[in-house]
């Protein structure tokens, strides 16, 4: 009534009439509507308006959308005085729009003289329902001053409502003075305006009397429908609405697969509290409220891309319910996805599988399909009704190799991928991996016991970061048998080793506690399987079978650490069901535990070192005592031979309790003490104490005599600084104890691990048998040392912290491991090196840095002496990038070919001659090459050159824009010609790193791209696998995990088809790899052959 339909009959327009009025003011004519239908015009009008216009519109669709059907007539006079007199006639008038339509009849009369209007509406609506409404209104307008209404509003047969008005001042509908009155005949109605604020009131028996009322904060609203509700309350409880403005949403654009959560708008009222107001939402779609949903998060799946979403705030004080405006959200299309039906985790070799993929379209849900089969692995069939049929080969490289199939679930326009896969698991050996001798850092973690089920006792120790090794101990030499090839199943570093036999077989199992969890290891060639995990960290753990059923317990320290506040919790879980705890107690700041039996009940104990004793079967506290048995070391042992084991702790000085009497025996002077251990080393049936000393100091061994003192029985040199884990065991299988540590560990220097032999005579410290710590590790290749004996080679570009120089490593296929002493300084830790037969011996060397301070320096190694036999012209002021061997000059011996930053070099060794070089304009990544009659070698600088070997000149043929970390030849396609594949690695400070791959085929000594993929993960490496010669596949080194992110490091060995889809990967390899760890070939059984290195160690895959 009062926003713009009072006149929209009025002034509506007869769309392009005056085309249609001739010189003497007839009209005739038929208009084609904008969109669809006709307007047929006819009628009479003079030189000043005045006259009769009849418009006839047939299914007319203008601008608006709108389809206009039947007639109107409008009829204009002019009187004396600038009086204009205008009448609107419609007969049948009907206006629809999408599937909502109204039809008019009736006139509109208007009469405007001397600034006064007045309008007299007579109309009937009536709905496509059939539901009729008659207005018989009459308005008046004098100017800005005053307004007037009155009449009726018949509404079907429901009755009338009269409407008259009083003193209305200001503009429509937002007057600021008068009132509007609805009246029925029962109660009426009054809107009162005022310039502050405008005001509802009732009269609920029409005694002129206001009965009831409320505020309308907005009239604007108010009359668009758009006030949620109106509640008026007693005149005296009336209350001043809330003022709401619109909520805020900071989010990029959502999709349906998300909840979208907007955050408060502001508001507040003027006579409510804060704390007195409701604050809900209201969530529209598609303009239609959507039901049920009043908080700020509108749940996934509601809204869909292309869907109209808006939200307002809508904010009560019980009287009045006021909405704010709304703002609108944008969805974006979300990513189709697949589902998988039929697919199991893991399979056995030569299982046969089928499953079934459909893509759904998370915005359109009722409209799945099947999905279209990309890649997989060799024989995976989709059949007509989208089965998807595989059968799992019989062998794998790795012992667990997952196997993906690749789907694509996007459209022409955007194209998108997503893969499901299968695990194989295997009765395969793991693959063999080793790193040398390991020192741990932490207490508790050398572990001397039958691992093998050889009788003989190993050494299982750890670095606490991600080694599990097995070490043997022959005359006082450590070597390693054996390392954890995979990445733990539980996160975060190591914490500490066990050793329990659950199944009675002649080897014990190893358990690994992390930082997040507790792993088994369940013989030498299993893989680790988790046990239990936690959020928070682990900072301290005990292993023991507590209640004799042949299988540990574990009890953790766990360090709970939030924003807020940090402490520490003891628990104690059986492994059986760990989603429970036997027993939990706050352990204010403890940081170590011991299970022992330190009463006189067959009951362990769990000893806490802040002073806490507890029975293992009635959980009772039996001790709480009122010093801390060791801030920074704890230990039990029997002392003094009576069966029941004592407390030690550190202290400052050595402290030992009797639990039996809740009592302190005795203490002992200890010099700033790093690790401490106990056991029986003498004929007596008392365990002796041994304590090491940190930085310079010594380890000392003590008896305690029946008078509750210590006697030093011997003390030994720990060799270097500090030292960690004291371990007693018969470590060599002599049958007698020896006694061994770490150290070397808080410098900078060698980490060492140290055996010292003990007998009635005192104690040997075996220095003279101290391994070199290997710090970085790259593949070189398979060597053919003599006629009998292939190894592979690996070269170490630093041993011993950086202190020592460059070593080459010799691994059987066994796994033996035997190191050269130090070739070189290699002070610029150049990593690069291969292997071949470079001087047609039939043996192989190796091409190697033998770098010195501040000098560049190449060689060929001869293998079985490890002696340099030829310098390679290396400007001693280069860095190394890469080299490799291969035939350049057709003589069919391997020649020499290295990259420095700014060169290539090809080098016949055999003669010991330059063949040629190639000077690149900026900074060398990679190059590669290829015979057929002449050599081509492809460069990759800042750009990608294609190079020809003629006339002892590289020429260059063809250069591209490209930037390649690596390139190599390969065949992409079923032809004979060779292409070859770019990877390309780029990242940025606050993003992962991107890869990806783009394969290149010469054509006219041209380097012309016909494929790209980009890589969804970070690979470090490529090579090209030699068991294809068309089509032929890629194998990746992934990386992932960063600790910068306090993420624990990882990489993958990735097989892919030659386009980049993924096919397989390897279980998840610790360590972080690079450019120069890998290398592949075909044995001479036809089977893969891989060479990969990590930071974590050498790996041979066969």
């Amino acid at each position: 009534m009062f926003d713009d339909s009072a006149s929209s009959l009025t002034t509506f327009e007869l769309p392009e009439i005056e085309n249609y009025v001739d010189k003497d003011g007839k009209i005739d004519g038929k208009h084609v509507c904008f969109v669809n239908g006709t307007a047929t015009y006819s009628g009479q009008v003079n030189e000043s308006g005045e006259g009769v216009a009849i418009a006839k519109f047939t299914n007319c669709v203008y601008y608006s959308g709108h389809e206009v059907s039947g007639t109107i007539t409008v009829k204009v006079s002019q009187g004396d005085a600038g009086k204009v007199q205008m009448g609107v006639y419609v007969d049948d008038f009907e206006i629809s729009y999408n599937e909502s339509s109204e039809k008019l009849t009736g006139s509109i009369r208007m009469i405007a003289e001397s600034g006064t209007v007045s309008v007299n509406q007579n109309l009937l609506i009536e709905d496509q329902s059939g539901s009729q409404v008659l207005s018989q209104l009459k308005f008046e307008e004098l100017g800005y001053s005053s307004s007037t209404v009155a009449g009726a509003i018949k509404i079907g047969d429901a009755g009338a409502i009269y409407v008259s008005t009083s003193g209305l001042r200001g503009d429509s509908p937002q007057f600021y003075d008068g009132e509007i009155k609805f009246s029925g005949l029962e109660n009426s109605a009054t809107i009162e305006f005022s310039s502050d604020q405008t005001a509802y009131y009732v009269d609920s028996d029409l005694d002129g009397q206001y009965d009831l009322g409320a505020y309308i904060s907005n009239m604007h609203k108010f009359m668009a429908g758009q006030v949620v509700n109106i509640n008026p309350v007693a005149i005296d409880l009336m209350s001043l609405p809330p003022i709401v403005y619109s909520p805020y949403y900071y989010d990029q654009m959502p999709d349906t697969t998300t909840p979208i959560t907007v955050e408060t708008g502001d508001y507040y009222d003027m006579d409510t509290p804060a704390e007195e107001l409701q604050v809900s939402f209201a969530w529209y779609l598609n303009d239609e409220l959507v039901a049920d949903q009043i908080t700020n998060t509108l749940p996934a799946g509601i809204a869909v891309y292309g869907d109209t979403l808006e939200v307002a705030m809508r904010v009560s004080d019980s009287a009045n319910t006021v909405l704010s405006n709304r703002i609108a959200i944008e969805l974006a299309d979300a990513p189709s996805y697949i589902e998988v039906t039929e697919l199991p985790d893991s399979i056995s070799p030569n299982q046969r599988i089928e499953f079934t993929v459909t893509t759904i379209d998370p915005d359109k849900t009722h409209s799945p399909k099947l999905g279209t089969l990309l890649s997989g692995p060799s024989g995976a069939v989709v059949g007509e009704d989208g089965k998807v049929t595989w059968t799992a080969p019989a062998e794998t490289l790795f012992s667990s190799q997952e196997y993906f199939f690749n789907f694509a679930t996007g459209n022409e326009q955007n194209p998108e991928e997503s893969s499901v896969s299968v695990t194989v698991n295997t009765t395969k050996p793991l693959p063999i991996a080793r790193s040398g001798i390991d020192v741990p850092k932490r207490e508790g973690n050398i572990v001397i016991g039958d691992f093998d089920g050889d009788r003989k006792n190993e050494i299982l120790t750890t670095d606490n970061q991600y080694r599990v090794t097995l070490l043997t101990n022959e005359n006082g030499k450590q070597e390693q048998k054996w390392l954890y090839p995979y990445s733990l199943p539980t996160e975060g570093t190591i914490q500490q080793l066990f050793a329990a036999n659950i199944d009675n077989d002649a080897e014990k199992e190893i358990y690994v506690l992390t930082t997040k969890g507790l792993s088994i290891i369940d013989g030498l060639n299993a893989p680790a399987r988790e046990l239990i995990s936690f959020e928070d960290d682990i900072l301290s753990g005990a292993l023991k079978d507590i209640d004799n059923d042949g299988l540990p317990e574990l009890a953790v320290i766990l360090n709970h650490n939030s924003f807020y506040y940090s402490h520490n919790m003891l628990n104690v879980y059986n492994l059986d069901t760990p989603h429970y705890s036997l027993f939990t107690a706050y352990v204010g700041d403890a940081n170590s535990i011991v299970i022992a039996n330190v009463d006189e009940d067959p009951n362990l104990e769990l000893v806490v070192n802040t002073g806490l004793v507890y029975d293992m079967v009635s959980w009772e506290k039996q001790w709480l005592s009122g010093n801390t048995f060791g801030q920074h070391l704890l230990t039990t042992a029997d002392l003094n031979g009576d069966g029941i084991e004592e407390i030690v702790g550190y202290n400052n000085e050595i402290v030992v309790y009797s639990a039996v009497d809740k009592s302190q025996l005795t203490t002992l002077e200890g010099n700033d003490l790093c690790s401490i251990t106990a056991g029986n080393i003498d004929d007596d049936a008392n365990d002796e104490l041994i304590l090491g000393e940190c930085q310079w100091g010594d380890i000392h061994a003590y008896n305690f005599k029946s008078d509750k003192s210590f006697e030093n029985i011997w003390t030994a040199n720990k060799v270097d600084h500090s030292l960690s884990s004291l371990q007693l065991g018969d470590s060599d299988n002599d049958g007698k104890p020896e006694l061994l540590w770490g150290t070397g560990i808080t410098h900078s220097g060698a980490d060492m691990l140290v055996t010292a032999d003990i007998d009635a005579g005192g104690v040997t410290v075996r220095s003279d048998q101290i391994a070199p710590q290997l710090d970085m590790f790259a593949p070189a290749g398979w060597a053919k040392t003599n006629e009998t004996t292939e190894s592979a080679i690996f070269f170490l570009p630093r041993t011993n912290s950086g202190y020592d120089g460059s070593r080459v490593a010799h691994m059987s296929k066994e796994g033996d491991l035997t190191l050269s002493d130090v070739i070189s300084s290699n002070w610029s830790g150049h990593k690069a090196s291969t292997t071949a037969d470079f001087n047609n011996d039939g043996l192989t060397e190796l091409l190697v840095p033998n770098n010195e301070i501040y000098t560049t320096g190449l060689g060929i190694m001869e293998l079985a002496t490890h002696t340099i036999t030829y310098q390679l012209p290396v400007d001693s002021n280069e860095q190394l990038i890469t080299v490799d061997a291969a035939d350049v000059n057709g003589d069919n011996v391997k020649d020499a070919l290295f990259g420095t930053s700014n060169s290539v070099k090809l080098v016949d060794t055999y003669n010991q001659s330059m063949v040629a070089s190639y000077n690149v304009s900026s900074s060398l990544r990679d190059f590669t090459t290829h015979l057929n009659g002449s050599l081509s070698m492809v460069v990759a600088s800042n750009n990608l050159s294609l190079l020809q070997l003629a006339n002892g000149a590289l020429s260059e043929k063809s250069t591209i824009e490209q930037i390649c970390n690596q390139v190599e030849y390969f065949n992409y396609d079923s032809d004979a010609a060779l292409e070859i594949v770019c990877l390309s690695n780029t990242d940025s400070y606050y993003s992962d790193v991107q890869s990806e791959i783009y394969v290149f085929e010469v054509n006219n000594e041209q380097l012309e791209q016909v494929h790209h993929k980009a890589l969804a993960e970070n690979v470090v490496h490529l090579a090209v696998s030699p068991t294809e010669d068309n089509n032929q596949g890629l194998i990746l080194v992934t990386q992932a995990g960063y600790s910068y992110r306090n993420e624990d490091p990882y990489a993958h060995v990735v097989f892919t088809d030659s386009k980049g889809y993924k096919i397989s990967r390897s279980p998840k390899l610790p360590g972080t790899s690079n450019q120069d760890g890998l290398k592949v070939r075909l044995d001479d059984n036809g089977k893969l052959n891989v060479l990969l290195t990590t930071s974590n160690g050498m790996y041979q895959i066969h």
